[in-house]
């Protein structure tokens, strides 16, 4: 008994690491270490493969690059994975075209009988040889193409007739040929509008872009070339360049007295008058408003510079006396300090700015009292008294050499003598006596004048 429980005691501990080495988690894959060392395992995640490792136990990968592996076992390649230069030459694809004629080796068209083509089980029937015909059911195609019609593609729609022309489009009994293009023309026929040639005489087409509609088309750029006739009410922008040539100076206006088309006006031709009253109108551009057109009336006009008559005189005016004209100008030639200073100039006038330059006038004068106050001068500045009976006169504009004559005066007192001292450019000093003792004295007022040049 003793030998038979420690036998099972043994059996125990030997069947116990050997349970635990087999044991693998749920839904792993056992993976072998060798010869006696039993098992791991790997637990793959959703979508993963287990990939052998070289020399090293497999491991679980989730599939990446250009091609992916769902939970449910469906590979799928990437958007943009495969690209045109992946394709062998005999695959054709939008990315890659055939560079000339292919065969196709047991292409599955559908059923072929004789000429006849099959397309999705309509009856692809044709009349004609040596054509691709797309048919509606009818007993001739919707669209022929073939060579034994001439050369011609036909689109019938619900009509039968074999058009004469190179491309033809039935639709109604209406017209056979709603659009009919051969060598001569492209003809649209319209129940509703009539026949448009839209290429009519075999002359080629001219100009891009898309035909326009007979209302509300938008002509882009066009070259009308001179059309027959045409009402032009709402066109803009017709440039100066685009007018009709006029006459030589001439205007565009209406010279009737009632609504007309404007036509060219020459203004010598219209009639004139022979003497404009105060009201008569005349067009003006104005300077002071950036040259802008306004009008004037004869009577402003004469008020601004151009006159008509002269106190009741009219015609051709005989320059005389002092009057010259240059270019309708009549002017006064007015003296200079020159012709002043000379004093023998009889075709000047004399202005206020330069009459003092005549030998005749005095260039500088005052009248003071003893005080030195002044009540009255030209050119003088100021006047001092340096003692008694003695006063110095001070000019405001120098003469250009001392004064050539001085005259002094007296006004009240017993001063009847003066005496001139010391003239120079810029002063006159002049020195008064009492006439019975002959001694320096002030009179009440004293008046000196003084000529000469400046």
């Amino acid at each position: 008994m003793k030998r038979v429980l420690l036998a099972a005691l043994a059996w125990v501990m030997l069947a116990v690491p050997v349970a635990a080495q087999w044991q693998v988690p749920q839904y792993a894959v056992p993976i072998g270490r060798g010869s006696g060392i039993g098992f791991s395992s790997a637990l793959c995640t959703s979508a993963q493969l287990l990939v052998g490792q070289s020399a090293a136990a497999p491991l679980c990968k989730t599939i990446t690059g250009d091609v992916t592996i769902s939970a449910a076992g469906a590979a799928a390649i990437g958007a943009t994975k495969v690209t045109s230069a992946m394709l062998n030459a005999d695959v054709f694809s939008t990315a890659r075209s055939w560079g000339g004629p292919q065969t196709f080796v047991a292409p599955v068209l559908g059923a072929a009988t004789g000429t006849s083509l099959m397309l999705g089980g309509v009856d692809m029937a044709t009349t004609f040889t040596n054509k691709l015909s797309v048919g509606n059911g009818s007993s001739s195609a919707a669209i022929s193409v073939g060579q034994s019609d001439s050369n011609k593609l036909i689109a019938y729609w619900g009509y039968n007739a074999t058009p004469a022309s190179a491309i033809a489009f039935i639709a109604t009994s209406s017209y056979a040929n709603p659009i009919n293009i051969d060598a001569s023309a492209i003809t649209i026929n319209d129940a509703s509008n009539g026949t448009t040639n839209i290429h009519n005489g075999g002359a080629a087409p001219t100009g891009t872009g898309a035909y326009v509609r007979q209302t509300g088309g938008t002509l882009v750029a066009p070259n009308l070339g001179t059309p027959a006739s045409g009402v032009m009410t709402n066109v803009t922008g017709l440039p100066l360049s685009g007018l009709t040539a006029q006459a030589a100076y001439t205007i565009v206006a209406n010279a009737t007295g009632s609504s007309a088309v404007p036509t060219a006006v020459s203004i010598p031709a219209l009639t004139q008058k022979a003497s404009p009253v105060a009201g008569d109108m005349m067009l003006i551009v104005d300077s002071a408003a950036s040259n802008s057109f306004k009008y004037a009336t004869v009577s402003s006009i004469a008020v601004a510079g151009s006159v008509a008559s002269i106190a009741g005189n009219t015609g051709a005016f005989t320059l005389s006396g002092l009057l010259t004209n240059s270019t309708n100008d009549l002017r006064v030639t007015a003296a200079t300090q020159s012709d002043q200073e000379t004093g023998t100039a009889t075709t000047v006038a004399v202005t206020p700015g330069v009459q003092k330059n005549h030998p005749s006038a005095a260039k500088a004068w005052v009248y003071a009292l003893n005080t030195t106050a002044i009540q009255s001068s030209y050119n003088v500045t100021s006047v001092s008294r340096p003692g008694v009976g003695s006063y110095t006169i001070n000019f405001t504009v120098a003469f250009s050499a001392a004064p050539s004559c001085v005259v002094s005066a007296v006004d009240g007192g017993t001063v009847t003598s003066s005496q001139i001292v010391t003239p120079s450019t810029s002063t006159v000093s002049v020195l008064f006596r009492d006439n019975a003792t002959n001694a320096t004295a002030d009179p009440v007022g004293l008046t000196v004048q003084c000529f000469g040049d400046q």
